[in-house]
Parts: structure tokens; sequence; C-alpha cells
């Protein structure tokens, strides 16, 4: 049937189909109310007013957040990671060209292989240059990187880029790795 034929049938029953109710009741031309509830759902003014409720706190709530995804004028987007977490004003105050922000759950990408020893190496000599000797953040550092693909990829990028611009070259054994290739 087509649409042409489908519209004349429409108007040779009066607008009414198979599906339309013989026993329509007269609906309002006004549109309901916010709190409005059928016989069917009773309850139903007391989900929205507690719906409603918990959107006011969550506005009013600070979110804080080590992963946000910031959103630019030309539709672009980019995600940034923080340690510690900051909240949304802090991370649209580093992004001035950002229109906005939303704080995100990061879906790490597991490493194909497992971090080598020299690669290890690698970011230890590279956290103790920029003086990092807090053993907690040196852990969680080589955690990450046995763990996140694109934390590997990152801090092994970064301290490759130390390591080649030193004035005395410390030999690392082997650190150019298969990992190389993802730089």
């Amino acid at each position: 049937m087509s649409l042409d034929d489908l519209l004349k049938v429409l108007e040779r029953n009066d607008g009414d189909t198979l599906y339309t109710s013989y026993k329509v009741s007269k609906v309002s031309l006004e549109p309901a109310s916010i709190g409005a509830c059928t016989s069917v759902t009773p309850d139903t003014p007391q989900k929205i007013n507690a719906g409603a409720e918990s959107q006011k706190q969550d506005v009013n709530k600070e979110v804080k957040s080590r992963w946000w995804r910031f959103y630019y004028t030309n539709r672009d987007y980019k995600e940034v990671s923080y340690c510690p977490e900051v909240t949304r004003a802090k991370a649209l105050a580093s992004e001035r060209e950002a229109i906005g922000a939303e704080a995100f759950e990061y879906i790490p990408h597991r490493p194909v292989t497992s971090l080598s020893q020299s690669e290890g190496d690698l970011i230890q000599d590279w956290l103790e240059h920029i003086n990092e000797t807090d053993e907690a953040t040196i852990a969680t550092v080589l955690e990450q990187c046995q763990t996140d693909q694109d934390a590997r990829v990152a801090f092994l990028r970064t301290a490759k880029r130390w390591y080649k611009n030193l004035p005395w070259k410390k030999k690392v054994a082997s650190i150019y790795t298969t990992e190389e290739r993802l730089l």
C-alpha cells in the first residue's frame, strides 16, 4: 500500500485506524500538570517529586573527577586527566577555549604485552629526574603502565623524549622495544 492509498483510507475512516479505540474518552486540550497521575500509576507524583529533588541536589553538589571531557565551538572535544581530582570550575579554568566540560569514567585499554624491565627502569629514571620521590605515586604510575595501554604510551613517550635530550646518555638496556611503533 502506498502512502497516498494509506492517506485515502484514513480520510475515509475519519482518521480511525485498526488501532484506534472505539470508546475514546474526551481528552483535554490542556497540558497535564507536572505531578499528574493516572489511575494505573497512583504513585507517579511521589516519583516525579523524588526525581526533581535528586536533580536539585546534583546541581548543588560540586562534582570532582580525574577525567574531564571538554567541548569546543568547532565541535571538537578533548579528554584530559587531572591528578588529583578537580572540580568542573577548575577544569574549565585550565581550558580557556572550552565551552563546556563533563566528567566521565575512563575505561582503560589493556596492553597486549607486559611492561618490560627496561621500560620500567626508563620510566623510574624519568620520574626521578622530575623529582618524583613518593613511592606510592611511583607505584601507581608503574601499575597504570601495566594495565593501561594509553598511559603506557604516554609515559614512555615522555620518558624517551627526556632520555634522547640528555647531554650524557645513561645506558638503559634495550629501551626501544616494540612499543616504539606505537609512539
